[in-house]
Formats: structure tokens, C-alpha cells, sequence
């Protein structure tokens, strides 16, 4: 099993601790890896620790600012923290990078009114 399965594996035990180990691990070795640093991310999102994602997240897109999955985690840390602006400025960055992933975000972020409880949807994030 490779660490990409292994963060899958644990992610989908709601072991986010375990996902952020393995996160590290490549990191360790390899600094500037973006799919671990937006996989640190997530992990500190799902541990509400907004802080740490967001500069995992904005770290990774210092390295790739088109990269994927880590416009559309922190899309969704924003949306959690109803930061609607800032959603709205990864949209439309996206719609420049990747219309479908642009319209996505739309439908599940920005296409309803901001309810009073919390978020709307969430986008599946791609292992590509």
C-alpha cells in the first residue's frame, strides 16, 4: 500500500491524526510535495485546527497555485468558517483553471444563501 492509500484508508476511519503522520512523513523527505501539504490540510481542517490548514493549504498553493485539491480544501475550510468572500475568489480563480471544478464549488458553496448553521455541500476532492 502506498502512503496515498494509507491516508485514504485512515481518512475514511475519521483517523485524521493518522492521516497528518503520514502527511509529515513525506514531508520530511520531500518539503515541497503539494498533495502532502494539501493532505495536511485537510487533516487539520477535519481537527478544526483553521489555522494550520489554512497555512498548510496556502503553502501548498505558494508551490502550485493551480493545484486542484488545494484551492477546493481551502474553498471548503472557508466555507466552514463562512468566509464567503474568499470563496468566491478561489471560484473565480477556478473558472480560469477548470470550469467544472468552478461550477462544483459554485453549486456546493455559493449557489444557495449562507445558512445560519453551517455549510451547504462539499465537493469529492480527486486523488489526481
Amino acid at each position: 500500500m502506498d502512503w496515498l492509500d494509507a491516508c485514504r484508508d485512515a481518512a475514511e476511519s475519521d483517523n485524521w491524526i493518522e492521516v497528518a503522520y503520514i502527511a509529515r512523513e513525506i514531508l520530511d523527505r520531500q518539503p515541497n510535495h503539494v498533495l502532502a501539504l494539501a493532505i495536511l490540510g485537510e487533516s487539520f481542517m477535519a481537527q478544526h485546527d483553521y489555522k494550520k490548514a489554512e497555512a498548510a493549504l496556502k503553502q501548498a498553493l505558494a508551490i502550485s497555485p493551480a493545484h486542484l485539491d488545494s484551492l477546493v480544501i481551502l474553498a471548503t475550510l472557508y466555507d466552514r468558517q463562512g468566509r464567503r468572500a474568499e470563496v468566491e475568489q478561489i471560484h473565480d480563480m477556478l473558472l480560469c483553471i477548470n470550469p467544472e471544478v468552478a461550477r462544483q464549488l459554485h453549486n456546493a458553496y455559493l449557489a444557495h444563501p449562507v445558512p445560519i448553521t453551517g455549510r451547504l455541500g462539499s465537493i469529492p476532492i480527486s486523488s489526481k
